[in-house]
């Protein structure tokens, strides 16, 4: 028999099961989960996500964590990078408190296994979640210091300096927006 995808008429069908397996979880070993292949967690998560069920989507995402091997290899380190990516989607409108749970969240997240290490992409979700927060600039500002200060200089890329040079200017500061567009031409050149 062909696997078809599920169409949109079919999503609350999802939705169903998810919320079966949410109330009547399958056992699983820490041996067990760590067969499950990176990828199935990120689906699993971001279904968990989709539907509101942050607690179980972090859960999931622990418990997984917990059960790897001391060493992982490039791929698989992204993978779970890729799945942590998916804990910093702010949702709604987000307030300064959800931007501090989401920073909380991801540093408990890379502390769980030592080759986890944030890329761009990571700070680059990290600072949507300040998108609707009062002096957004400054914040921001603040955030990508201290991760060049933890990572280094490589965890900064051209697409979050865009970012922080567009909350400089919704924070009403075109100076500051355009001292980090000249760091970017620099660069370019």
């Amino acid at each position: 028999a062909t696997v078809k995808p599920l169409g949109s008429s079919e999503s609350s069908v999802v939705a169903e099961r998810v919320n079966a397996l949410l109330k009547h979880p399958p056992f699983m070993s820490p041996a067990d989960l760590y067969r499950v292949p990176p990828h199935a967690v990120y689906v699993i998560v971001r279904a968990l996500i989709a539907l509101d069920q942050r607690s179980a989507a972090a859960q999931m995402t622990s418990d997984y964590f917990k059960a790897l091997p001391q060493e992982l290899n490039e791929e698989w380190r992204r993978s779970c990078l890729s799945i942590i990516h998916l804990h910093l989607t702010p949702g709604r409108r987000c307030n300064l408190s959800r931007h501090f749970a989401i920073t909380r969240q991801l540093f408990g997240f890379l502390g769980m296994h030592p080759s986890f290490q944030p890329s761009p992409t990571t700070l680059l979700f990290l600072l949507a979640s300040l998108r609707w927060t009062r002096q957004c600039g400054r914040r921001a500002d603040v955030v990508v210091r201290s991760f060049i200060k933890r990572w280094g200089p490589d965890i900064v890329d051209d697409a979050v300096r865009r970012r922080l040079a567009s909350f400089w200017l919704k924070q009403g500061q075109p100076d500051r927006a355009r001292a980090v567009l000249k760091v970017q031409d620099a660069i370019d050149e």
